[in-house]
């Protein structure tokens, strides 16, 4: 790592743990830490996902792969392709021609939500009930009535 990039690092880490922010990062930091198990299983479902995705966008797109007469001329762009669908951000640089490969990319973005949308609503219960924790109890409690 260069010096700049060490101390760049060090000095936001230390403007982190000095400022106002610190009970919010630490809240951040300990939610992260709790969700390793459903993070991992994020990134494996994306994964898998992902790779399927490209396969069938690839040979959906190139039915002779001899000739090379689509914007899917690698898996690697098919990756691509596949892993912006997904996570539906969608920059439109490559879309499929074929009616095969247009159903391929619908799928692939209603599979996105459908993978993405579990893990991350169990991460975000864990980050309100750790904000509850660190935040909200040590506070007085005239300040911050406890909910029913």
């Amino acid at each position: 790592m260069s010096f700049i990039a060490a101390e760049w690092l060090r000095l936001s880490m230390l403007t982190i743990a000095s400022s106002a922010c610190a009970q919010g990062a630490r809240v951040l930091a300990t939610t992260v830490a709790s969700c390793a198990r459903e993070l991992s299983v994020l990134m494996v479902l994306l994964i898998i996902d992902s790779i399927l995705i490209a396969s069938a966008v690839f040979f959906c797109e190139n039915p002779n792969v001899l000739i090379e007469d689509s914007n899917f001329d690698s898996i690697m762009t098919s990756m691509y392709f596949a892993i912006i669908t997904v996570t539906t951000v969608g920059y439109g640089d490559y879309s499929p021609k074929t009616v095969c490969g247009e159903c391929v990319a619908c799928f692939g973005a209603l599979s996105g939500v459908f993978v993405l949308g579990l893990p991350i609503s169990i991460i975000g219960v864990k980050f309100q009930e750790r904000y509850y924790d660190v935040i909200v109890l040590p506070c007085p409690s005239h300040l911050h009535p406890i909910p029913n």
